[in-house]
């Protein structure tokens, strides 16, 4: 997808290629089954923020070796509905299309599959980020209660802060989906314009898990600065207690 972007293998392509063909499709359904596979385990990270935050005995017998083996069967699977009967049916029109005056290769699709990614798209975030958020304020409300109660909770506070983090993101990238169907209306230039904010909300969901933790993680933050200065942080033990 970058690399169609930003014309780095619009030479590999000529006019008339079946690739042109089977490439965009390829493509196409990676990008958006990669996209849903994050949405739902977003929704999988904060469910697993409140267990953790309710119920912390309990935890370990909760998020058993079984149970996320099933979560990750259909975290992965489930995807695969939405976006392979689309791909594959030859039916729609999906190609890029080479601009050799631009020097540009643009994935082009007919209006009706258009339509149809735009929301499954849009109804994949839009579930799972009511679905996160909802979940996320019980979560809240059970930390603050626990520190009102002077219970010790800075651990879990600092991963739901790292969670909360991700979770913007995602909110962010909802909000592009539904930009993208209400300008679907308005023509071409509308949505290319979205298209073009949400490249960069793309690509934010898929790298912000470690640049959550690190801004949530003092450790992981003085383990970094100590290994630039050519320096041996504190004893794990001590950097475990403090995270």
């Amino acid at each position: 997808m970058r690399g169609r972007k930003y014309g780095y293998i619009t030479s590999f392509f000529e006019e008339g290629s079946s690739s042109l063909i089977i490439v965009p499709r390829i493509s196409n359904a990676l990008h958006y089954y990669i996209k849903i596979v994050v949405y739902i385990g977003q929704v999988v990270f904060a469910a697993n923020r409140l267990t953790s935050a309710m119920l912390p005995i309990c935890y370990n017998q909760i998020w058993t070796s079984k149970l996320l083996f099933v979560i990750w069967f259909f975290q992965w699977m489930l995807p695969l509905a939405a976006v392979l009967p689309i791909n594959l049916d030859m039916n729609f029109d999906i190609r890029y299309v080479v601009y050799p005056s631009e020097g540009t290769l643009r994935l082009e699709n007919d209006a009706l599959s258009t339509d149809i990614i735009a929301y499954i798209d849009m109804a994949t975030s839009v579930t799972c980020t009511v679905s996160s958020l909802i979940v996320y304020i019980l979560t809240c409300v059970v930390v603050r209660r626990d520190l009102a109660g002077q219970v010790d909770r800075m651990f879990e506070l600092r991963l739901l802060l790292s969670s909360l983090v991700v979770f913007i993101v995602l909110s962010v990238n909802t909000v592009m989906q539904v930009l993208t169907i209400l300008h679907n209306k308005g023509g071409l230039s509308g949505v290319m314009s979205i298209n073009d904010l949400s490249y960069p909300v793309n690509d934010l969901i898929y790298t912000i898990q470690p640049w959550a933790l690190l801004i949530s993680s003092s450790v992981i933050r003085s383990h970094i600065y100590a290994t630039l200065r050519g320096r041996h942080y504190e004893s794990a033990r001590r950097a475990v207690s403090n995270i």
